[in-house]
């Protein structure tokens, strides 16, 4: 199933026009706010250039946590591809949780995007109905992503099963 309550990794492959857009967005989701209360965890990609990764407990924005990188993408070449991966460890076994961002040109050489951010204390992510939404959130209808996007996956558990793998890359143009 998709419902992924611990250890998560999301893995996805994208070019978007700009590395610090002027509105922040949502690469992949598994979210929905309008009307309901249905967040799991989202990615994104900041108007700074850093990524971001955030999860519910509960599926209400009253305990929603997030992370942020330590390091930016701004000197990423607009519309360039790359590989982006997203970790969170719910339990780091050291009374806390970690979350960590890599970048790949190839998606097979990973390199950490700055430094482990933890957060005392562990964690779980929220069981929603939510369902996935490749280059946006809440069904496609908040955070667009303006670019390309050309595959995604998602892993239940960090180096875990995955439960997700759209490929785009094979898709007729438009």
């Amino acid at each position: 199933l998709l419902n992924v309550t611990e250890d998560l990794e999301v893995i996805i492959h994208l070019a978007p026009d700009d590395w610090s857009p002027a509105a922040a967005m949502a690469p992949v989701s598994k979210w929905r706010t309008v009307g309901v209360n249905e967040r799991s965890w989202t990615t994104r990609l900041n108007t700074s250039g850093t990524l971001g990764l955030f999860w519910s407990t509960d599926g209400t924005n009253a305990t929603v946590l997030s992370r942020t990188s330590t390091t930016n993408l701004a000197a990423m070449a607009n519309d360039a591809p790359l590989w982006l991966r997203f970790r969170l460890d719910v339990d780091n076994g050291a009374a806390g949780c970690d979350v960590k961002f890599y970048t790949s040109p190839d998606g097979v050489t990973w390199t950490q995007l700055g430094a482990t951010v933890t957060q005392a204390g562990v964690t779980s992510i929220f069981n929603s109905t939510a369902g996935l939404a490749v280059g946006a959130r809440d069904n496609g209808t908040i955070e667009r992503l303006v670019g390309r996007v050309f595959s995604a996956e998602i892993r239940n558990g960090i180096d875990g099963t995955i439960v997700a793998n759209p490929d785009f890359g094979e898709q007729l143009a438009g």
